[in-house]
Formats: C-alpha cells, sequence, structure tokens
C-alpha cells in the first residue's frame, strides 16, 4: 500500500498579498504620471499638505518642506512638477496675504551696491520718532575729538514730557560722551540724546542747526531737524529714502556700528553725589531679542522709533552672502514685522508665509494705548 500523499498547503495569503503590492505600485506609478499634483498633496503628513492648500490653518514651517524629503522611489520629474504646484499655492497666499497685511507709510530697502530692493513712498515726508537718534550720534561723533571726554549734565530741557523714555540724569551728574551714545543708541534715553547735543553743540538750538547742516551735506531733500531725540515736532521730520541715507552714514562709523548690533552692557553714571552708579542698558531691537529674525540674514544693527503720531519705525542693516542691505521703514503697524515680511516676501516666501500667520507684536499694545503719547519703550518696541 502506498502510503497516502501528504497534501501540499496553499499558499494563497502570500499570493494575494503579493497581487494587492503588485496593483498598488501599478495604480501609484499611473497616478504620478497622471495626477502627480493630487499624488504629493498627500505625500506629506497632514498639516503640511494643509497648509498649503487650506490657509486657514495654525501656523507651520512650509520652508521645512523639501522634495527629496518625499521619496527617494518617486521619479524626478513628478516631484519637481509637484514641487512646482506647492510653490505656486505657496506664492498665491503670500501674495494675498502681503496686501491684506503689509502696513507701512514710507519704505526704502537698498544694498550696499545701491540697487534698491523696495521701495514705497520713499520721499514722503514723515516724523521720524527716535531714529533721529541716527543723526544725533552721526553728529556727535563727527564733532567731538575725544568721545571718552566726561560731560558733566547741565540743566535738561525738550525731553520730559509724558512717555519719554528717560534715564532721570540730574545736573551735576557726568558721563562720557561714549556712554551717553550707548545709552541713547541702545535704550533710546531722551535725556541722554539731550545732553549729548547741548554737551556737542552748546545748546539744543546750535545742535539743530548742525543736524540739518550734516544733512544737507548728505543731499537730502525731504528733511528737517528740531531736536535731538525724536519727541514730536512738526518741523522734525524725514522720509525713508533720507533716512536710509543717515543710516549708511552713521553704519559707516565703527563706533556707532558696534552699539547698533550691541545687545546689553553696563556703562557709569558719575552722580552729583559723588557716588558712582552702574547703569544696565538693554537694547530695544526686535532683531536682537529673538522676536524677529529673517532666513539667511544677518543682522548689523538697528534702530527703532516710536511715538503715536510717527507710529512705529526702524531702521536695520542686514548681511546676506557677503553683502549689506540697508532698510527703513517708517509710520507702520509694528516697523520690525514689516522689514522681515518685506525681506521674507523678496527672498524666502515659505518664511513670508509662515510669518503671515502671526500677529504683529506691537498690534495688541497699539489697541490698548490708542490716544495715549508714548515712545518705544513703554510702547514695547521689540
Amino acid at each position: 500500500m502506498k502510503p497516502a500523499r501528504k497534501k501540499r498547503r496553499k499558499h494563497t495569503g502570500l499570493k494575494a498579498t503579493l497581487l494587492s503590492l503588485l496593483a498598488l505600485l501599478v495604480f501609484t506609478t499611473i497616478m504620478l504620471w497622471c495626477f502627480p499634483e493630487v499624488v504629493y498633496r498627500f505625500w506629506y503628513p497632514f498639516p503640511v499638505h494643509e497648509a498649503a492648500y487650506n490657509t486657514s490653518l495654525t501656523p507651520i514651517e512650509l520652508h521645512s518642506v523639501t522634495p527629496s524629503a518625499a521619496s527617494s522611489g518617486t521619479d524626478t520629474a513628478s516631484i519637481e512638477r509637484a514641487q512646482e504646484t506647492l510653490d505656486a499655492a505657496v506664492k498665491t497666499f503670500v501674495d494675498a496675504g502681503f496686501e491684506d497685511i503689509f502696513e507701512a507709510e514710507g519704505v526704502y530697502i537698498v544694498d550696499e551696491d545701491g540697487n534698491v530692493i523696495f521701495s514705497k513712498n520713499e520721499t514722503e515726508m514723515l516724523y521720524p520718532a527716535s531714529t533721529t537718534k541716527l543723526m544725533t550720534a552721526l553728529v556727535v561723533v563727527e564733532n567731538v575729538p575725544d568721545l571718552d571726554e566726561m560731560v558733566e549734565i547741565g540743566e535738561l530741557t525738550g525731553c520730559y514730557e509724558d512717555g519719554s523714555v528717560l534715564m532721570y540724569l540730574d545736573e551735576g551728574d557726568s558721563m562720557t560722551y561714549r556712554d551717553l551714545l550707548y545709552a541713547m543708541l541702545m535704550h533710546s534715553y531722551n535725556d541722554a540724546a539731550t545732553a549729548l547735543a547741548m554737551a556737542a553743540g552748546g545748546d539744543l538750538d546750535t545742535f539743530a542747526s548742525m543736524m540739518n547742516a550734516k544733512a544737507e551735506a548728505l543731499g537730502l531733500v525731504n528733511s528737517h531737524f528740531a531736536n535731538p531725540h525724536g519727541l514730536f515736532n512738526e518741523e522734525h521730520y524725514t522720509c525713508a529714502k533720507d533716512l536710509n541715507t543717515i543710516l549708511q552714514a552713521a553704519y559707516a562709523q565703527p563706533l556707532i556700528a558696534e552699539i547698533l548690533t550691541c545687545k546689553e552692557c553696563t556703562v557709569l553714571l558719575h552722580g552729583a553725589s559723588g557716588n558712582d552708579y552702574d547703569v544696565d542698558l538693554e537694547n530695544t531691537s526686535s532683531f536682537l531679542n529673538g522676536t524677529y529674525s529673517i532666513p539667511g540674514f544677518e543682522y548689523m544693527g538697528g534702530k527703532t522709533g516710536y511715538i503715536m503720531k510717527a507710529r512705529s519705525c526702524v531702521a536695520t542693516v542686514f548681511e546676506h552672502e557677503g553683502k549689506l542691505y540697508y532698510s527703513t521703514v517708517l509710520k507702520a503697524l509694528d516697523a520690525s514685522y514689516m522689514t522681515t515680511l518685506l525681506f521674507d516676501y523678496q527672498y524666502d516666501p515659505y518664511a513670508a508665509a509662515d510669518l503671515l500667520r502671526t500677529e504683529p507684536v506691537m498690534k495688541a499694545w497699539q489697541l490698548d494705548n490708542e490716544g495715549i503719547e508714548t515712545s518705544e519703550s513703554d510702547a514695547g518696541e521689540p
């Protein structure tokens, strides 16, 4: 008797799996060839593709998405076509968002070679607020031979009003010109600006004349200065293009450039009473405190400003691929936010898309304090 033949086990499960994988592969290939945009839309994690196609979601890192992250097995042409579709969607969103959100009355951005990157109402006369102090610093540095000379504080006038940022210098106190420059440019102290002007010019009117003479020497045609600090005066104005020229001239002075990029430091005040005091200074720049940053651009220094009639103002210097860029933004909702948006809009749409999902830092403050005259430190100008 022949032994019973063993029944062979049919591997139906394995066959079915292989057939299913083959069918899926064929289907995916067809879809990639015919409808790459659809496949690409669902290729990345949900928040990424939704952020590109549905602009109502929360902020994400759109610029972190790269086609190479999708799959090493997908053909390059399909990935490139899909990336083009995503880029187009982001550009549409950014263009619409820029038109809706960008708010600044005067803007001028230029590189070190004189190429204009962006401009808007660049010759319109506007109030400069504390960006005035760039001109004050420039005039002081050019007219004072020894910046380590002591300045004895006299009776200061014109800087005491509601909202004015003050060190509360007393008559008889003394500081060096250098330390007063740090106090004025970093923390925007208005009494420091007044003390510098009175020491360098003899009185405020003479110093204002020195500022206007420098403006004429620089070829400025839409500027007139009435004080060293930028508190409101109808006869005190500039324009974005003129302020940009002042920024470039000031930044060319090594000491001013050093101060503009200094995040924090301590200066010495010799009190009228005979006691010495350390004064801690912190820069008002939002690019130094990390509130804003521009991908690919290094912040090289700047000066903020804010009063109600001037709104938010800022003059900034950035470096990108070995080249300096000078930017001035006047009468903005949040000048530092708008500066970031302008550079992102020009050079990195994905970063602009991220930024457009956020609120300008100063927006809430201005809504809460509408009608209150104040300066940048009280306004929280970053």
